[in-house]
């Protein structure tokens, strides 16, 4: 009787399992864990169990290990620290070390047997030889993917063999998609580094920093991925900021528009290049919380679905500490070459305009300040010399409030809300702009009202109180 039992119970759990894998057959996810989760075993720990709790979790992107504690040294520091010293004849061992004892501390904590001997001497001859920075500084991803995959059991790909880029160091994209896709089509699961690639497969050659995100986008285009989970620090997407009103509301859905937004103001979530690639893919991204699994995150897609209720403000937020200059002359909108002149004098001393209003005979331009101060009055003799203008003035401490959200602007009394949150607290309005791709409306408000400003919009527009 007890063998027909487990007989039964084989069959059972035989049957269970070809049903997971009917139900998780053609579904493929892509995991990628920020510096936070690599910077101890107890994180690293818990991105294996996230990995292992969903077998469509099939490939990983690692980033090097990040700060343990404030005042701590990113491993990706180190070892630009160790090859800057090597470049001046200075002792890169100390840098070195540090890098390797952190490596130390990761292994035998997770409890696994790696041989640190062998990699660290490949490092430490091309620090002699000072090989270029772009294969020192990438050494990180490489060796928190190997022992991650190690840990895991998974396979370790490097990702020299899967990123590609041109000789001048530009993506080449077509063998990047077409390279992993192949290769990756036959794996199963396996770790890969985030941040760098290789020129024909034999120099390394990283992304900009900023663009850590990408190799996580490029892998999940590659393998047509369902799903691109991006897992990091405890920090949630909110409606507003947490630093100015009490308890916001988190954002639970968003579509990637409105993300370029948030990003371009300042929440550095996701970089450009990666968005760029999910959103041209289509692929939907969730971001999630490494410390708090039970949390669902923001999910992010192409179009909101008509399934979701939602308010159609997304997100307000915004930057302070702008200068506002105002140019008017009469019939500029009728002035051949106007605008070439006019942002040529920004051009020449490599100052990006943020923002820009335009009028019949007035047009104003917003500058963060720094830039704009060091040269106020080298920039407006220019300006002057350029177009000519009627009138030049400038406003100071200016903030640059966004109301983001897909299709906002067609919502029934946005406009009127807005308006009224603010005339309500007595706020003066220095400008108000309806953004051309129906995702944002920039207010422009004295620095002194930003708060009180953010707290007002908060509350009338996604609380519905009265102003």
């Amino acid at each position: 009787m007890a063998c027909h039992h487990a007989k039964i119970s084989a069959r059972f759990h035989g049957k269970l399992h070809k049903q997971r894998e009917m139900k998780t057959l053609g579904k493929v996810i892509v995991s990628k864990f920020g510096e936070y989760t690599f910077a101890t075993h107890e994180r690293i720990e818990k991105a294996a169990d996230i990995l292992k709790s969903d077998p469509s979790r099939r490939y990983a992107v690692a980033t090097a290990p990040g700060r343990r504690t404030p005042d701590d040294i990113k491993i990706t520091d180190l070892l630009c620290m160790a090859h800057a010293n090597s470049v001046n004849n200075e002792n890169f061992m100390d840098p070195l070390t540090q890098v390797r004892s952190r490596f130390e501390d990761i292994i035998k904590g997770l409890g696994i047997d790696f041989d640190l001997e062998t990699e660290f001497a490949d490092i430490k001859k091309n620090l002699f030889f000072r090989k270029n920075l772009d294969y020192i500084a990438s050494r990180g991803e490489y060796l928190i993917s190997k022992i991650f995959a190690k840990f895991l059991g998974w396979e370790f790909i490097d990702a020299s063999k899967l990123i590609f880029f041109e000789k001048d160091g530009s993506l080449n994209l077509e063998k990047t998609l077409s390279t992993a896709s192949g290769v990756l089509k036959n794996v199963e699961h396996a770790v890969i580094p985030s941040f760098y690639g290789s020129i024909n497969a034999n120099q390394i050659k990283t992304f900009a920093r900023e663009d850590c995100d990408t190799t996580g986008a490029l892998i999940a285009e590659a393998v047509k991925a369902d799903l691109l989970e991006r897992w990091t620090e405890p920090k949630s997407i909110l409606v507003a900021d947490p630093a100015i009103v009490k308890d916001p509301l988190a954002v639970r859905n968003m579509t990637y528009a409105e993300l370029v937004q948030i990003t371009y103001m300042g929440l550095e979530v996701v970089n450009d290049l990666a968005l760029f690639h999910l959103f041209k893919s289509e692929i939907t991204m969730s971001i999630r919380m490494i410390d708090n699994v039970d949390d669902p995150g923001v999910l992010v897609t192409k179009e909101l679905s008509a399934e979701i209720s939602r308010n159609p403000v997304a997100c307000i937020t915004g930057k302070t500490g702008y200068r506002v200059i105002h140019i008017e002359k009469f019939g500029v909108n009728k002035t051949a070459g106007f605008m070439q002149k006019l942002f040529t004098v920004f051009t020449k001393r490599n100052i990006s305009c943020e923002h820009c209003l335009t009028g019949i005979h007035r047009i104003s331009l917003f500058l963060k300040n720094l830039m704009f101060d060091l040269r106020r009055n080298d920039i407006l003799n220019e300006i002057k010399n350029a177009i000519e203008p009627d009138e030049l003035t400038v406003d100071n401490d200016v903030s640059l409030i966004a109301l983001i959200g897909q299709g906002m602007n067609k919502a029934h009394g946005t406009f009127t809300k807005i308006l009224d949150a603010l005339a309500k607290q007595k706020i003066e309005v220095r400008m108000i702009d309806q953004g051309s791709d129906d995702v944002n409306i920039f207010l422009g408000v004295h620095d002194a009202d930003y708060e009180k400003a953010i707290k007002a919009l908060y509350d009338n527009i996604i609380l519905n109180k009265e102003a």
